[in-house]
């Protein structure tokens, strides 16, 4: 069984922002259900939801910021690209000798 890495803490405090703006729909039904002031209840959730999305956005940069340069980082230092791009330019240059010995040859 392949084991993964444990994922950060901040992975999951960003995927509970997500929920917790989903729950917006949730809301809306219950405070159009339950509230005496339905403009009241929307004005205080849509104010709710500018801090949870606010938030949201705020983490999401976060972990872009952090881990798109890591990702960058290790792509660059992966010995099996590296490994790769070798056997790409070795098979290329190969190529490369045999057209010029055909063309050098009159082939």
């Amino acid at each position: 069984m392949t084991k993964y890495p444990e994922l950060p803490d901040e992975l999951h405090e960003l995927e509970q922002s997500i929920y917790d703006c989903k729950n917006v729909i949730y809301d809306i039904k219950k405070s159009e259900k339950y509230a005496d002031n339905l403009d009241e209840a929307l004005d205080a959730i849509s104010t709710l939801y500018k801090v949870k999305f606010a938030e949201l956005i705020s983490r999401f940069n976060d972990m872009e910021r952090k881990y798109i340069g890591l990702h960058e980082s290790w792509h660059d230092m992966n010995p099996l690209m590296k490994d790769k791009q070798m056997e790409m330019d070795f098979q290329e240059e190969e190529l490369n000798m045999a057209l010029k010995d055909n063309a050098d040859s009159g082939c």
